[in-house]
Formats: structure tokens, C-alpha cells, sequence
């Protein structure tokens, strides 16, 4: 099937559904963009990334992120070694941000070379961690229920 179809839709990648994927055309040089932030809480701290792979995963692949969506910076970046084998990569992929993970509004994921013949595909894009909000001139950061916490 095309890739364009809703079944392989960009959506699928936050969706919060391991059963439903993305999937690009069938190329090297794709990325995937997730705005994290919205005008009432900015700006995100991201603890980690979790990139559910399909077997048709990227060999060669960035993470960048950006405070403001237009600027963006690389804080991962993964080329496997020489000779290793398509088995031996982790489908389910933990990026640790750490302090690179602080303040950011969204996450990039440009794929370079794939691992297979056919496109990119992903289940599910992950970001862990929390968002900031400003409210009164008060900060406040909003746990996973958004019940704010001064």
C-alpha cells in the first residue's frame, strides 16, 4: 500500500497505539517533525526519546531538537558500526537527553539511510518528560494528568 494512506499516516506516530504506523515512500532522506509545545505550555523538558521501529527502520538517522520550531540543533545521532547486523538492531531505540532534552518545543528525527529496500516506518515516537507553563507571570510545570504543580 502507499505510504499517503490514513493507515500509514504521520498521526500514527503519536497516536499512543504500538498497532498503528507511519511509513514514508520508498527513499532515503525523510524526516518526521512533533511539535511538543503549545502557546499555553511552550516549551517541554524531555528526559528521553522512544523510537518504535518497524523492521523497515532507518540505519543511519539524527535527532534534532528546537526551542521555537525553526531553529534546531542535533543531540543524537546514530550510525551503526561496520558489519553489524539488521538482527542485532534494537527496534524499540532509548535516546537519553539529558541536559540537551531541557526547554525544547519540538523533535526532528531525520532519517539518512534506510535499513531495508523499502521506506522508513515507525509505530510510535515517544518523548518523556514534562511541559512548562507560564501562568500570571508564575511557572508551573503540568504533570501527565495537567493538574499543575507550583
Amino acid at each position: 500500500q502507499e505510504p499517503t494512506t490514513p493507515k500509514y499516516a504521520p498521526h500514527n506516530l503519536v497516536d499512543g497505539d504500538l498497532h498503528t504506523r507511519w511509513s514514508s515512500a520508498f527513499s532515503n532522506d525523510h524526516f518526521v517533525q512533533v511539535e511538543l509545545g503549545t502557546e499555553a505550555a511552550p516549551t517541554c523538558d524531555i528526559s528521553e526519546l522512544i523510537l518504535h521501529w518497524e523492521t523497515a527502520y532507518a540505519k543511519q538517522y539524527v535527532v534534532q531538537v528546537s526551542p521555537d520550531m525553526e531553529a534546531w540543533s542535533e543531540v543524537y545521532q546514530h550510525v551503526p558500526p561496520a558489519g553489524r547486523s539488521r538482527a542485532r538492531f534494537q527496534l524499540k531505540h532509548t535516546i537519553p537527553l539529558g541536559d540537551k532534552g531541557r526547554g525544547i518545543r519540538g523533535v526532528k528525527v531525520v532519517m539518512q539511510e534506510r535499513a531495508t529496500r523499502w521506506g522508513y516506518s515507525m509505530w510510535e515516537l515517544e518523548a518523556i518528560g514534562e511541559c512548562q507553563q507560564v501562568e500570571g507571570g508564575v511557572e508551573q510545570m503540568q504533570t501527565r494528568d495537567d493538574a499543575p504543580v507550583l
